[in-house]
């Protein structure tokens, strides 16, 4: 199957905006009750919607918040897959497939007359266009959605930062755009040579502390949680660390990625734990953890 290329961290913050429909009517040459589904990012998390093929027919509708990609697919033989990509918009969109999901013809508005013209510059099986293409396009296309999700679809990359700054004002009041504006900063910010970007923490007792108070000395930060078994098997380690070196200037605080306080203080005992310890008990969500753009343990 091919790479579906949605981008998770930036296209699911989109709660709070109001909804829309969106109507999918296509013909396909496959016998009845093939199954299809439409797959797509909501609010929260992503939606899979399915329909059984009749008559060479099939109709979707559901409810959206911004136009965003979405892939319909359908399992040919026992694991290969068949797709096509399109955006939901609020201008009824037409899929005319004949025998393959992968050569539709998509009609639609807007949106996807632009998402068109990206496939047509890129070619229809090009996963990894360079950023040349990239930039060609979003210079032609400044305003289009998909210019942004071709920008933000390459995440930390250094180059397309300034891409992302061509963009037309009204694309960066997206709630993706927003968010990955703020990675962008954040990366900026944790490049070498930088200041650390302060926070503040509360410890098992509730008490809080800031990074900033450890400031001139030699700072081991260490993410990790009680779920996490490499994180904890690499605790002996860093007690003898610690150990070793806390006389000459090093300090080792650990940020715990727990959501219960219960496990993390039992990961704590359990391990002999002895340094500084902090948590929002926010797993992923916590401030800190976007702070320090972690998103995965260890």
């Amino acid at each position: 199957m091919k790479r579906i290329s949605f981008f998770l961290f930036f296209l699911l913050p989109l709660l709070g905006n109001a909804q829309k429909k969106f109507v999918i009517d296509g013909s396909l040459d496959a016998p009845d009750n093939t199954m299809l589904h439409l797959i797509y990012p909501g609010p929260k998390n992503w939606q899979v919607d399915s329909v059984k093929l009749l008559h060479g027919k099939f109709h979707f509708t559901g409810e959206y918040t911004e136009p965003v990609k979405a892939n319909i697919t359908m399992r040919i033989g026992t694991g290969d897959y068949r797709s096509v990509s399109f955006y939901l918009e609020n201008i009824p969109v037409k899929i005319s497939a004949g025998k393959d999901l992968r050569t539709a013809a998509v009609k639609g508005g807007t949106v996807n007359r632009e998402w068109a013209a990206w496939k047509k510059m890129n070619g229809m099986d090009n996963d990894n266009p360079d950023s040349g293409l990239i930039a060609s396009y979003v210079s032609k296309y400044p305003a289009s959605v998909v210019s942004l999700d071709l920008v933000i679809e390459k995440l930390n990359t250094e180059k397309y930062f300034s891409l992302f700054e061509q963009l037309a004002p009204e694309l960066k009041t997206l709630p993706r755009a927003q968010e990955y504006d703020r990675f962008v900063n954040g990366h900026r910010a944790l490049k070498a040579g930088q200041m650390a970007p302060d926070f503040t923490v509360a410890d098992p007792g509730g008490n809080t502390w800031k990074l900033s108070e450890y400031r001139g000395r030699y700072v081991y930060l260490d993410f990790w949680a009680s779920w996490c078994k490499p994180c904890r098997a690499a605790h002996p380690w860093l007690s003898k660390i610690n150990e070793r070196f806390k006389h000459k200037g090093f300090v080792l605080l650990g940020i715990s990625l727990d959501y219960k306080k219960e496990a993390w203080l039992k990961a704590i005992a359990e391990d002999h734990v002895q340094w500084k310890q902090g948590s929002e008990l926010k797993g992923f969500n916590g401030e800190i953890a976007k702070l320090y753009q972690i998103g995965i343990l260890p």
